[in-house]
């Protein structure tokens, strides 16, 4: 259970910023860095604070506090519990936020904890409402889309024009050709432009146009701990196929080292696994070590699911602009 009356300051004026989306009641996850006698150094949105107050005493611990204040020049935070592996629990975060323990908002706070955002009450209350308005079976890419879009700091009308684009909605526009193809065009031009990625990682999409198939290609950057020159660099690359339906498939590559998966409908799996080694054979003539090709039989809600690991990534914001 998440609890406690204890304090902690954060200094921005030590060469720091207010990160822009911080506003009191949010729930934030904070890393202890160094710890002093009096305080520490602290993580916050991939930042560095002073920090004034009772820490954890060992470096690299992670604890969950409720934003209380963000004056100019000091965040005030209220330290609740640690933050191990499932714990705390997104039951442990609804009563933090005194919101009922239904499966719809535990549903959206494992998202937003999914990707180590702060916990915002009326954020969850108005997503868990716009997901009761939808079909059931839009509403996990939905959710998805929608709370990994908070990672990026887009405008709304932006984050609106990704969000149908990432979805495969048409917009506004007659649901034609020529005005679904300029939607996407839009969608993937503000989602390359993005000021800020998700923690620790980069993404670029691209339109693909083959012979037999079409769809998008995602590029993700996962930039290592502290290495700004090396990290994993991935291919998530959807596509619509009229033999196979929608597919997946997901490049990791690291150097010459590449590992493949394949998501597909399941009455397709069969004819995907005979494809896999003719696509072995390809990749190792063009100087590829592949590790494994493993076919998945199973439907991707969004590309959000293959964008990256981040329950495993450290909570680090990276600032870039494609």
């Amino acid at each position: 259970m998440l609890g406690g009356v204890e304090r902690v300051s954060l200094d921005v004026r030590a060469g720091t910023r207010m990160p822009w989306y911080l506003r009191p009641g949010q729930l934030v996850l904070v890393e202890v860095v160094e710890r002093f006698l009096q305080g520490g150094i602290v993580s916050l949105g991939g930042q560095l604070f002073p920090a004034r107050g009772r820490l954890p005493t060992e470096a690299g611990a992670r604890f969950w506090c409720i934003v209380e204040g963000t004056a100019p020049e000091v965040i005030s935070l209220r330290r609740l519990g640690p933050a191990g592996p499932g714990s705390p629990g997104a039951s442990d975060v609804l009563v933090a936020l005194d919101l009922p323990p239904e499966e719809d908002l535990k549903k959206v706070v494992q998202e937003f904890m999914r990707w180590r955002l702060p916990l915002d009450r009326r954020e969850i209350l108005e997503m868990a409402a716009a997901l009761r308005g939808l079909p059931v079976a839009e509403r996990e890419a939905f959710r998805q889309v929608r709370v990994w879009l908070k990672t990026l700091n887009l405008p709304e009308d932006a984050a609106q024009a990704v969000e149908t684009y990432l979805l495969g909605r048409p917009g506004d526009e007659q649901a034609d050709e020529g005005s679904l193809a300029g939607t996407a065009a839009r969608g993937q031009l503000l989602l390359n432009r993005a000021a800020e990625a998700a923690p620790g990682t980069a993404v670029v999409a691209f339109a693909l146009l083959a012979r037999q198939a079409a769809g998008d290609v995602y590029v993700v950057w996962q930039k290592d701990n502290e290495t700004e020159q090396d990290g994993a660099l991935r291919f998530v690359i959807h596509l619509s196929t009229e033999s196979c339906g929608s597919i997946w498939v997901v490049l990791a590559l690291r150097g010459t080292d590449l590992a493949v998966e394949i998501f597909c409908e399941p009455t397709r799996a069969d004819i995907i696994r005979r494809a896999v080694p003719a696509l072995q054979e390809q990749l190792a003539a063009g100087g590829y070590r592949v590790h494994g090709c493993q076919v998945c039989p199973r439907r991707v809600a969004s590309v959000v699911e293959l964008v990256g690991r981040p329950a495993t990534a450290g909570y680090a914001a990276l600032d870039v602009t494609v």
